[in-house]
């Protein structure tokens, strides 16, 4: 799917280099994101990181998935954002 969405894009902006970077999110290491992007002129982030585990009510969700869902869905893009931002800088 991110595939065509590139090729979707692409076809729309045929000036516009992009690049597509798969990581994942549960391990929160984003410096591999930010070499990816070293010395290119970064304008756009697309990040469409977002989890969720459970169907339960968060009292009934255990510590442990709860923590979880909250480095995926928060800590990981506030990171890989401050990562990003001298990139995006330029």
């Amino acid at each position: 799917k991110l595939d065509a969405v590139k090729a979707e894009i692409a076809s729309l902006y045929p000036k516009v280099s992009l690049q597509c970077i798969v990581n994942d999110a549960q391990h929160v290491q984003v410096e591999n994101i930010v070499e990816a992007v070293q010395g290119k002129e970064l304008r756009i982030l697309v990040n469409n990181v977002g989890m969720s585990q459970s169907h339960s009510l968060l009292e009934n969700m255990p510590e442990e998935e709860i923590r979880e869902i909250v480095l995926v869905n928060a800590l990981f893009p506030a990171l890989l954002t401050k990562g990003l931002l001298p990139a995006m800088r330029q």
